[in-house]
């Protein structure tokens, strides 16, 4: 009995064991999905000094989570900052929570998403 002949798998594509193949998209999919993406986050520096005076800290976490924190005298949201509330964007979508924990709690929600 002849072996069977199997095509190779197109260029850039990998064989799999089961005679399938897998695109280079489809394996940095797979790859990335078990982190979180890394976010551009711009923080009124406002409204996060009302909250703590250890700046460095907050930045460190956020580096350590793979964010680009940008620290900014202000974000023009003055009404949610007046009230008490630290404010940030994050790529652009304006974010506010009562506290820095809350702030990095919905920033590793947003970056899962």
């Amino acid at each position: 009995m002849a072996a069977a002949y199997h095509d190779p798998p197109p260029t850039g594509t990998r064989a799999v064991a089961d005679g399938s193949s897998i695109s280079k998209r489809e394996r940095r999919r797979r790859r990335s999905s078990c982190r979180l993406r890394a976010v551009r986050i711009e923080l009124c520096k406002k409204s996060v000094e009302r909250l703590t005076t250890d700046l460095d800290s907050l930045l460190t976490s956020l580096r350590e989570r793979e964010h680009t924190p940008l620290v900014k005298d202000c974000l023009n949201r003055c009404q949610r900052c007046d009230l008490g509330f630290v404010m940030a964007t994050a790529d652009g979508t304006p974010i506010s929570a009562g506290s820095l924990d809350q702030l990095l709690a919905d920033l590793d929600a947003l970056a899962a998403d």
